[in-house]
């Protein structure tokens, strides 16, 4: 009797779920703590560098000077900003986003591409594992955030053929999820199409 109910208790599709959950949140616990000294030891590395307008990927023209005056040019209105020419890398996404890690995977677990991150074929392998245990118990998984210290945003981005790509992003602020959205599948469109204009 006790064997028996003992017996039913292990194989407990309730027991199952809540253990599967509690694994979830310790391994999202655990990427987010990784992350966060990832970023820290990044910083140390760096000397602290703030990103400059010389480097590269982010430039700014100095505006030419004339002899003749020039009209008023109407203000332009501070907001997202638009790139006509489309997004060359994923560190300027990263700068248009106020985020300091974009991180694009896919659900195999392979790492695509990234900036700001380390060690990515680990934490591209947890992080779909993760997705996949989500999607397993039926949770959403177009848009997850984690907010421990820095903010952790995980989204689906497109389907190319069969494969379902996400991007990690981390940051001091949650980025908007919709222009991140646009800028990743504007990004991956132009990668898709053999390289960059």
């Amino acid at each position: 009797m006790v064997l028996e109910q003992l017996s039913w208790l292990l194989t407990s599709p309730l027991l199952l779920l809540t253990l599967s959950i509690i694994a979830l949140i310790f391994s999202a616990t655990a990427l987010s703590i990784s992350l966060s000294s990832s970023r820290k030891v990044s910083l140390l590395e760096e000397g602290l560098a703030p990103i400059s307008s010389g480097q590269q990927g982010v430039t700014v023209a100095e505006p030419r000077r004339s002899g003749v005056q020039e009209e008023a040019k109407p203000r332009v209105e501070e907001g997202v900003v638009r790139v006509s020419g489309g997004v060359e890398s994923l560190q300027e996404i990263a700068y248009l986003l106020g985020v300091d890690t974009v991180f694009l995977f896919n659900l195999s677990g392979m790492a695509i591409e990234s900036h700001g991150m380390k060690n990515e074929d680990e934490v591209a392998a947890s992080l779909a594992e993760i997705i996949h245990t989500l999607n397993r118990h039926g949770f959403p998984t177009d848009n997850i955030t984690l907010k421990d210290g820095a903010n952790t945003t995980i989204i689906s981005v497109k389907k190319v053929g069969d494969m379902e790509i996400y991007a990690l992003m981390v940051g001091k602020d949650t980025p908007n999820v919709e222009e991140a959205r646009r800028l990743l599948d504007e990004y991956l469109t132009n990668l898709t199409r053999g390289g960059r204009s």
